[in-house]
C-alpha cells in the first residue's frame, strides 16, 4: 500500500498500485480484542461498509437483523433524521422515531413522515368486491341500513373517523370497501327503478 501526495499539497492518495489489492480499514473494539474490518475498497472501486467483499458501488452491511440495529442513517446539519434504514429492512424517511400507531401485527417496510407524491400507485389485493353481484349476496334492506347509520353514525363495514385517526387507512382495503358500497348502491338503484316502473304502470292503468 502506498500513501502519496498530489501536486496539491493538501491532497493525499492512498493506493495499492495494482489490480488485486484491497484497501481495508479496521478498528479494534475492546470487547473483541482484535481488528474488526469496518470498510473495504476493492480494486474496481466498490466500497463496502461492514462488508469485506462488496459487489456494488456502495454496499452497507449491518450488525444485526432487528429493529434496534441501524445500517444507514442520514441527517441534516441540524441532526434531524432524513433517512434511516434498519437491519430488519424497515426504512424511515423524515423521522427517526415515527410513532404513528399501527394495528396489532402490522409490519411495515416503509414509513414516511410527510407527504408523498407519485404519478401512479399500484396496490395488490387478493379480494375484490364483485361478490356483491352474486345471486346469494345478502343485501341489507334500506330500512335496516338506515337504522344502522342512525345508531352508529357510519356505514357498516367502514371504519369510524376515530379509527382512521388512530391507525390510518389501508388504501387497498378501503378501495375494495368503497367499491362494495358502490355496487350495493347500484343494486339499490336497480331495485328502486323496478319499483318505480311498477308504480308507473299502476298509475297508467288508472288513467
Amino acid at each position: 500500500m502506498i500513501l502519496t501526495a498530489t501536486d496539491r499539497a493538501q491532497d493525499i492518495i492512498l493506493t495499492t498500485r495494482n489490480n488485486e489489492g484491497y484497501i481495508r480499514m479496521a478498528t479494534t473494539p475492546s470487547y473483541l480484542g482484535s481488528d474488526f474490518e469496518r470498510m473495504t475498497i476493492t480494486p474496481n472501486g466498490y466500497v463496502g461498509i461492514g462488508e469485506i467483499n462488496p459487489t456494488a458501488r456502495l454496499e452497507i452491511k449491518g450488525f444485526g437483523d432487528d429493529e434496534y440495529s441501524t445500517s444507514l442513517h442520514i441527517m441534516n446539519s441540524s441532526d434531524a433524521s432524513l433517512l434511516l434504514v434498519r437491519d430488519d429492512g424497515e426504512i424511515r424517511i423524515g423521522d427517526e422515531y415515527y410513532t404513528q400507531a399501527m394495528p396489532a401485527g402490522f409490519n411495515y417496510r416503509l414509513s414516511v413522515d410527510g407527504q408523498v407524491v407519485a404519478k401512479e400507485v399500484y396496490v395488490t389485493l387478493d379480494d375484490w368486491a364483485d361478490f356483491v353481484f352474486d345471486d346469494d349476496y345478502d343485501l341489507t334492506p334500506l330500512y335496516k341500513l338506515e337504522e344502522q347509520i342512525n345508531e352508529n353514525g357510519h356505514l357498516p363495514g367502514i371504519p369510524t373517523a376515530e379509527e382512521i385517526a388512530k391507525t390510518g387507512v389501508n388504501l387497498g382495503e378501503m378501495q375494495a370497501k368503497l367499491l362494495q358500497k358502490i355496487e350495493e348502491l347500484t343494486l339499490y338503484v336497480i331495485d328502486l327503478k323496478k319499483e318505480n316502473d311498477g308504480l308507473q304502470e299502476q298509475i297508467d292503468e288508472l288513467k
